[in-house]
């Protein structure tokens, strides 16, 4: 029977009850429905039963009473009545179905008989107890027995024989029956078969025992919340972690007091509420919806109240429902993660750092992923190398910023890369991109992922375009260095020659002009010895060039204006290199000085027509020009030797055919030359570049093949006086009267110049070294009047006789001469601007103008 049919037939019999005392001149005492309503609606029986007793003695009671009958028949609970005495005087239908006897049977009965269906035994019952209370009944009897109002008893009970001997859980009420005087004449009771209500509250025992022997034995802390919020269960590991016991938190709603240290809802609490709207404000940040289990929430959160300095936990909830969906409550799982943020953090930290390294290397540092090799990362450098920003770069590839040829040879070495999982090392990489054309030094290695397979493909590339060019310029400089160490070698060998080939030449020089002024110039010799004069004069400007391409030419250097000098040459010049080329003089305004031998500038100008002349084949232009320029610290990138400054510039360009690199490489070596045999002697050039060299300057020049040459030619600016040309000597020799002491340590030479001077007229004292000068010196009785000396002699040098010969004749004058270069004759102190000097090898006329020009000198 169910409920509904249970409560439509105890409607139908209060009602008949109601009908019955109504009749009978009575209201009933009806209660709410339920339980209740069954134990009034006993009551009202028992009103109507005392009703029916005070009928007069002549109206029959069997109507009434199969009235009362007839109700208690219609009652779904199974419902008995005892008298008195205990004998059976009620059996409802309810009760045959429930003990499996009949009214018949049991009407009458006695002495506890109405107890053998139930426990298959006699035994008082709780309506037994309803006559007579008896507490040691009841605790041997029942676990409980419940009073309302101290009338109506209410129990529960296994009993073992209802149904037959099927058993079942019943609940009884039972109270005591009195008359109208309120005398107590019996007691009825009603039984409800609770057997499926007992097994589904046993199993929800069962079910939450096991549940919270399942939380407790759980290591992960959780609790769960009831419908209004207070705690229902407090798991161990959950008491271990707070430091609060489940005591103190099962049945109150303080659940969030040990985790914030204050009242405020839990994720739980926000669930029963369904106040999801509230999770971030309360988690910003934090939370996120479970992918698990619908309807429930995840988040992490510090909680500064657990632990010493508090802790990082993650905790998920959701709510607890009943089979109709409804919420029930809600459980929450706490996972302690506070080292696990450690290491993220520390993770994140070393990322950081990471990252900061990657992003303040120098070098470009680039990822990309290993299927599509297209770039997931960028560093600054790597920004700043291409010219692109990262966010232009990431999720491209190579095709997107590089000529499809370049990119197809970067896409094959990453292949190659990722396929042989080994260190790929480009040293040379040329790279076209947005800032320009860039050489790299690139290496590639392949990122495994957990089974070792390529993921990722690392670059690194270190932009080597500077450097390499600065190993360019590195390999200029020591190939220009290489090239001066072997001119400097080549002069060093021409200035050691340079002393014994003078003195010879002075030697046929010398006697040359001793024979030529004592033969008649028709006679057949004189032909001669001119032919062997040139000769000489030949070989000694050969000499004279060699030194001035070691730079040990003796000079007399003098401050001059260039264009002044070099406008006195143009006339020679316009004859030097022909009517068909035409000389274009473009001279500088305002030109500073420069401080050099003026024969020096003949040597260069000369030299530099010349070669421009025989470069241009037929009609040409040679252009000559002179401006003033100042130089930083770069020229030293093409001239280590330069020294930054002012310079004035003389530059001779022509439009003939050029060089080669190769001959570039040679240009300034003596006697290398590209002419035919017989054309030249290979030291026009290198008389040049002596020349410069030696007066602080350099040389550069610009020429290809078939687009002529520039030679520029940079003299170091005089910030001195400048001063005027001095003028030359007489042109015919002069002869004198004087005597003068010679001393030179070649007798063959000493003779010689003995010779000469006595042919112009002079005195001559002969000395072959310089003690022997001084003591010719203090024994001669007159005055002399001029020293003529060699520089270089064994033991006293030249400079020093002059002084010691200063003590013994203080009027004298002396004459310096030598075959040696410059820098030998320097270290003797020869070379000072006011001593007097003369250069072997030299001519008769040579020495005549010399030796006048000092001992006429004041």
């Amino acid at each position: 029977m169910t409920e509904t049919q249970k409560q439509s037939r105890i409607d139908r019999i209060r009602d008949m009850v109601r009908e019955a005392l109504e009749d009978e001149g009575s209201s009933p005492l009806f209660s709410t429905k339920g339980e209740d309503e069954i134990d009034s609606l006993a009551v009202s029986i028992h009103q109507l039963i005392e009703r029916v007793k005070l009928r007069k003695a002549d109206e029959p009671l069997w109507d009434s009473y199969k009235t009362l009958d007839e109700i208690i028949d219609a009652l779904p609970d199974a419902i008995f009545a005892i008298d008195r005495s205990g004998k059976v005087i009620a059996w409802n239908r309810s009760m045959e179905q429930l003990t499996q006897v009949s009214k018949g049977e049991m009407i009458g009965r006695e002495r506890y008989e109405y107890a053998i269906p139930f426990y298959g035994r006699a035994r008082p019952l709780l309506i037994d107890l309803a006559l007579l209370p008896d507490d040691d009944y009841e605790k041997d009897h029942y676990n409980y027995v419940f009073r309302k109002g101290g009338a109506i008893l209410y129990a529960e009970a296994y009993v073992p024989s209802a149904y037959g001997g099927k058993g079942a859980y019943l609940s009884g009420t039972a109270s005591k029956l009195r008359d109208s005087s309120g005398k107590i004449i019996g007691a009825i009771e009603s039984l409800r078969d609770i057997t499926e209500r007992k097994r589904t509250e046993e199993a929800l025992r069962n079910s939450e025992n096991l549940l919270r022997n399942i939380l407790d034995g759980s290591p992960i802390p959780q609790f769960v919340i009831g419908r209004d919020h207070r705690v229902v269960m407090w798991n161990k590991a959950l008491e271990k972690y707070s430091g609060v016991r489940a005591e103190e938190m099962v049945g109150t709603d303080g659940q969030s007091v040990p985790f914030y240290g204050k009242k405020r809802p839990t994720m739980a609490d926000l669930l029963i509420d369904g106040a999801v709207e509230k999770i971030p404000l309360l988690y910003e940040g934090k939370y996120a919806k479970s992918v698990l289990v619908d309807g429930a929430y995840e988040g992490t959160d510090f909680f500064p109240e657990i632990g010493d300095g508090g802790k990082w936990l993650y905790f998920t909830a959701s709510t607890i429902k009943d089979s109709k969906g409804n919420i029930l409550g809600a459980v929450e799982t706490l996972e302690d993660v506070t080292e696990h943020k450690r290491a993220e953090e520390m993770l994140k930290e070393r990322e950081e750092f990471l990252s900061s390294i990657i992003e303040n290397i120098p070098n470009m540092i680039f990822i990309k992923d290993s299927r599509e090799l297209k770039f997931i990362r960028f560093n600054r450098a790597g920004e700043h190398l291409l010219g692109y920003r990262r966010e232009e770069l990431i999720g491209k590839s190579d095709y997107d910023f590089f000529p499809r040829e370049q990119a197809d040879f970067f896409l094959k070495k990453d292949r190659e890369v990722l396929e042989s999982g080994q260190l790929y090392d480009i040293p040379e990489e040329l790279v076209e991109s947005k800032s320009g054309t860039r050489i790299l030094h690139t290496k590639k290695i392949p990122i495994p992922d957990r089974n070792g397979k390529p993921a990722y493909l690392l670059g690194i590339s270190e932009d080597i375009t500077e450097r390499k060019r600065a190993e360019e310029e590195q390999d200029k400089l020591r190939a220009q260095f290489a090239q001066a160490q072997k001119m400097e070698s080549i002069g060093r060998l021409a200035g050691g020659v340079a002393h014994d080939f003078n003195n010879m030449l002075g030697v046929i020089i010398g006697y040359t002009d001793l024979a030529f002024s004592r033969v008649d110039p028709a006679h057949p010799v004189a032909a001669s010895l001119q032919q062997i004069r040139k000769a000489a004069e030949r070989s000694a400007n050969l000499t004279r060039q060699l030194l001035a391409f070691a730079r040990k030419q003796t000079i007399v250097p003098k401050v001059l204006d260039l264009n002044e000098t070099l406008e006195s040459m143009l006339k020679f010049l316009r004859r030097l290199i022909g009517e068909d080329i035409d000389l274009i003089w473009q001279p500088g305004n305002g030109l500073w000085p420069v401080n050099m031998d003026p024969s020096q500038i003949d040597q260069i100008l000369a030299n530099l027509c010349v070669n421009a002349r025989d470069a241009i084949a037929g009609i040409g232009n040679i252009t000559i020009e002179t401006e003033n320029v100042t130089l930083g610290e770069s020229c030293r990138a093409r001239h280590p030797d330069c020294v930054p400054g002012d310079y004035v510039l003389l530059a001779v360009s022509d439009d003939g055919f050029g060089m080669s690199g190769e001959i570039l490489e040679n240009l300034f070596e003596p006697f290398f030359t590209t002419k035919e045999s017989g054309k030249g002697t290979g030291l026009g050039l290198a008389t040049v570049y002596g020349i410069v060299k030696q007066n602080n300057g350099f040389i550069d020049v610009d020429s290809q093949e078939g687009n002529g040459s520039n030679f520029k030619i940079y003299l170091p600016r005089y910030k001195g006086r400048l001063e005027g040309l001095q003028e030359e000597g007489p042109e015919a020799p002069p002869r004198g009267h004087e005597t003068i002491l010679v001393v030179e340590d070649e007798e063959v030479i000493l003779k010689m110049n003995i010779m000469m001077l006595q042919e112009l007229g002079y005195t001559a004292l002969a000395s072959s070294c310089p003690d022997d000068a001084l003591r010719i010196a203090g024994e001669h009785p007159g005055e002399i009047h001029l020293l003529l000396t060699d520089v270089v002699m064994p033991r006293m040098n030249g400079l020093e006789l002059s002084r010691s010969l200063l003590s013994l004749h203080p009027k004298v004058k002396c004459l310096f001469m030598s075959g040696y270069p410059a820098d030998v004759i320097a270290q003797h102190g020869v070379l000072d601007k006011s001593l007097n000097f003369i250069q072997k090898p030299f001519s008769l006329r040579s020495l005549a103008v010399t030796l006048r020009g000092v001992l006429e000198k004041k």
